[in-house]
């Protein structure tokens, strides 16, 4: 019976000593129930790759405060997202911009202290073994290739960060406002050209001429009008090009070796100044700006196109055809 005694009364003392080291204790004041994290009036894209910063802000929020937690306390943080989709990025969710997500994360003495929603238990015992967060970062990521115009982002979300022991629990942090302005001036959302199937006409062309690399040249333009910005310099919009071809500013005809095609024949594509037109995007060549329109950035593009000799035999007439793809590179 004592025995039995014993056992009883020390799992009942394991229990109760377990409830009280669960606890933490502030080194220092005890946080406010709730802190605003102060949202500027207006943000700036700048220039970021995919996963990239393209905006944030920050705010002290808090005082900086650390505890001692005994072993095994569960320090968590919550977040709540007000219904905010997750965009793909981790830690990264939709905001109601194409392309932008919003990521929160809370700081302490210039350390990045969590990023919610999030939990963590405490190993051994140290003074000062966890740390209050001081600083609330909002930052804006890029999460696509297309990005939306300015416009107001959301920045409405609410944080509690929870220490057992320490009064109050949880701590909440909150935005002062629910939204602030995203000025996009880095960026389009679209650019697209105004003649999407543009004809090329050669006209009939000498043998002898072409054979003497002096066959005429016939010059293209096309323009390309594109959105969602309206930057105080041009921003850069390039062209590459797909197709049929064995070398930079080199075309083949299309249907190549078959009966009533010329052969002996391609296409020679170059800029005004006389580069060859890539076939490459990692060699894609400026667009050139005109002008800006109240709802549009206008570019422009021109070349040339002449029949050449190729390195196929003989030259013999026919038709002489051919087919290529330009293709926008912009953001």
């Amino acid at each position: 019976m004592r025995r039995w005694v014993g056992r009883v009364t020390g799992i009942l003392g394991l229990m109760t000593s377990g409830s009280v080291w669960a606890d933490c204790t502030a080194e220092n004041d005890n946080p406010q129930p709730f802190y605003s994290i102060h949202v500027p009036a207006k943000l700036v894209m700048q220039t970021a790759p995919v996963g990239g910063v393209l905006a944030s802000f920050e705010s002290k929020a808090a005082k900086y405060t650390t505890a001692s937690c005994n072993y095994r306390s569960s320090i968590k943080t919550t977040l709540d997202s007000r219904g905010r989709e997750p965009s793909g990025i981790q830690n990264v969710y939709k905001t109601n911009i194409e392309g932008v997500g919003i990521r929160i994360t809370g700081w302490a003495n210039n350390q990045l202290h969590f990023t919610p929603p999030s939990e963590k238990t405490t190993g051994p015992v140290v003074p000062g073994n966890v740390v209050f967060p001081s600083h609330i970062k909002v930052e804006y990521i890029r999460t696509g290739i297309a990005l939306g115009s300015s416009g107001q982002v959301t920045t409405d979300f609410r944080v509690e960060h929870i220490i057992p022991g320490i009064l109050p629990n949880p701590v909440s942090f909150e935005p002062t406002a629910k939204s602030t302005e995203l000025i996009n001036e880095v960026y389009f959302s679209s650019c697209e050209s105004q003649t999407p199937n543009l004809d090329v006409s050669m006209g009939k062309q000498q043998i002898t001429q072409i054979s003497a690399n002096a066959a005429p040249k016939k010059t293209f333009t096309f323009e390309v009008r594109c959105r969602g910005s309206k930057p105080s310099t041009p921003i850069p919009v390039k062209v590459h090009f797909e197709g049929d071809s064995p070398a930079e500013g080199q075309l083949n005809l299309s249907g190549a070796g078959q009966p009533g095609v010329a052969k002996g024949v391609q296409i020679a594509l170059t800029t005004p100044e006389g580069a060859k037109l890539p076939f490459n995007k990692a060699k894609a060549v400026d667009l050139k700006w005109l002008r800006s329109e109240p709802t549009a950035e206008v570019y422009q593009f021109s070349g040339a196109a002449q029949y050449v000799p190729s390195n196929s035999g003989p030259l013999k007439p026919g038709r002489g055809d051919a087919t290529m793809t330009y293709v926008l590179d912009y953001n």
